[in-house]
């Protein structure tokens, strides 16, 4: 039998809006608003699972943090993004010189209102992964069983189905104070 336990969901990016002070080409100085996107690394802590089942008892051991692989792939983006966010301010610059010199300082305002409230960073992420994976095995007689699953304060007891010759994977997804279970003979 094998017990995959997912805890949690990946936390979603959230954008973080910095004031950047720089001279124009004109020599003019103005300060433009931009957006990064980041992880707030407040995860919630979490244990393994505990997983006992006639006399073999013990705990899922970490397979994999996602929110880590998400953190790392938005530290491999970055650069390319802010590159692109460069991209956007000078184009909004341009915008912003024609419109004053078409419109005035009415037009120079409203450029840069517009600007200021389009800026935003892109924070698209890996909402519906698990926030982490963990695993935990042992062998078992054919038959029917009992298995005891607790995380946290959630347990629950699965009546479980061993065929000899075959592997049972169980498959636990926690999310709150749930635990979502599915069984599967392979």
């Amino acid at each position: 039998m094998v017990v995959l336990f997912e805890d949690g969901l990946i936390p979603a990016r959230r954008e973080l809006f910095l004031p950047l002070p720089l001279f124009t080409s004109s020599g003019d100085f103005r300060t433009f608003t931009v957006a990064i996107p980041y992880y707030d690394n407040r995860g919630a802590e979490v244990g393994p699972l505990k997983v006992g089942v006639g006399n073999h008892r013990g705990s899922t051991v970490p397979l994999v943090r996602l929110e880590a692989l998400a953190a790392k792939d938005l530290q491999e983006r970055l650069p390319a993004m802010l590159s692109r966010q460069a991209l956007r301010l000078a184009a909004k610059e341009q915008l912003r010189r024609s419109a004053a010199k078409e419109g005035g300082d009415v037009g120079n305002l409203l450029v840069g209102i517009f600007n200021t409230l389009s800026e935003r960073a892109d924070t698209r992420s890996w909402l519906t992964l698990p926030a982490q994976a963990s695993g935990w095995e042992t062998s078992l007689p054919a038959g029917r069983q009992s298995l005891d699953l607790g995380a946290g304060s959630v347990s629950k007891t699965l009546p479980i189905e061993v065929r000899a010759g075959h592997t049972t994977l169980v498959w636990v997804n926690r999310l709150g104070a749930n635990l979502n279970t599915r069984v599967m003979t392979l």
